[in-house]
């Protein structure tokens, strides 16, 4: 979203992380591997920091993908081992549709499709901490308040692509609930952390988004 690459370059990306990490930023990995795509200090990707901070490694692996004459007409796996030079080139395909479903979702283009179950949150951070995260990762501006964080979008699209990074920053960021419109998903471990519901507390019109913080 923030580069402005069309969706195919996310999803190269996300078959590929899930592939090498389970999408999980990961501190260690074979000889020298690290982050989200295991990417090597050794092999030129950066710095340990760089690579494990992951609006960083992600560009280096889009600035990569994006070097390689027509990655836009090879297949998902195809590309994926263009850029990451794996020793198992054929595990890339079995997350291709994963790839491609995630990254819809994450785009707005799949309102609803992303949830997750995760047990109440002890503590959160700030509302400004979240708009700036939101910012560096997607090129949007939100608004911070006292206990949430805002954002009032251009197309529905826009609006379900903020919901989706903030359901699954949930965890990290002690976010407790997130309304589109007259939806919302409340953090829960039980099946109501699986699914949308209508909003006890609509955030207003379908292109308008709310974030809770815990213990604010």
């Amino acid at each position: 979203m923030k580069l402005g690459l069309e969706p195919r370059a996310a999803q190269v990306a996300v078959a590929t992380s899930i592939t090498e990490s389970k999408l999980r930023n990961l501190t260690y990995g074979d000889r020298d591997s690290l982050g989200l795509f295991q990417q090597r200090p050794s092999q030129g990707w950066g710095t340990q920091a760089e690579i494990l901070d992951p609006v960083q490694s992600s560009t280096a692996f889009y600035n990569r993908l994006t070097s390689i004459d027509g990655w836009q007409a090879q297949a998902v796996e195809v590309a994926a081992q263009e850029v990451q030079r794996s020793g198992v080139p054929t595990a890339y395909a079995d997350h291709v549709s994963a790839g491609q479903v995630l990254t819809a979702s994450l785009d707005g283009g799949a309102p609803e499709k992303v949830t997750c179950r995760l047990d109440p949150a002890k503590t959160s951070t700030t509302p400004a901490a979240v708009v700036s995260k939101i910012a560096n990762q997607t090129g949007l501006q939100a608004n911070a308040g006292t206990s949430d964080v805002t954002f009032r979008a251009r197309s529905t699209d826009r609006a379900w692509a903020v919901a989706a990074w903030a359901v699954t920053h949930a965890d990290a960021e002690g976010i407790t609930s997130v309304t589109v419109g007259d939806r919302e998903w409340k953090r829960h471990r039980g099946r109501d952390g699986a699914k949308w519901i209508g909003a006890s507390r609509s955030a207003g019109s379908a292109t308008s988004v709310r974030i809770t913080l815990a213990g604010r």
